[in-house]
């Protein structure tokens, strides 16, 4: 029935938007945990590679929006390498987040005057 087949549509819609907004949640927390705890004091010294405070903290949404962008890949890509399971879910998503924390880390480091700690710290890729 046509019905149906829209009610099962607009399950799997519903289900992929909870599976999203879950990974954005989890990425924020391992974000906000490693930014505003264990890498504070890199962005507290004075860097003309960095934005004032005051300035970096108005921008945090627009990071925030950066990793919603970032979750819904993720969960595309699952889907559609036909990811199942936590376990394996939880593999290809730390390889893929090596894999492009390391390329923002060279791309970074190569064009800037920071420290090396500075794009590990931004890039996150000095974490296990």
């Amino acid at each position: 029935m046509p019905g149906e087949v829209l009610s099962s549509s607009s399950v799997i819609r519903k289900r992929y938007l909870q599976l999203i907004l879950l990974v954005w949640f989890a990425i924020i927390g391992v974000d906000f945990f490693l930014h505003a705890g264990l890498f504070t004091s890199i962005y507290t010294q004075a860097s003309p590679f960095l934005l004032p405070a005051m300035d970096s903290f108005r921008r945090i949404p627009i990071g925030y929006l950066a990793l919603l962008v970032s979750a819904v890949f993720l969960v595309w890509f699952m889907n559609m390498a036909s990811v199942r399971g936590w376990k394996n879910g939880l593999l290809i998503g730390s390889i893929i987040r090596v894999l492009t924390g390391a390329s923002l880390f060279l791309r970074l480091y190569s064009i800037s005057t920071a420290s090396v700690q500075l794009p590990a710290g931004i890039c996150e890729i000095s974490t296990p």
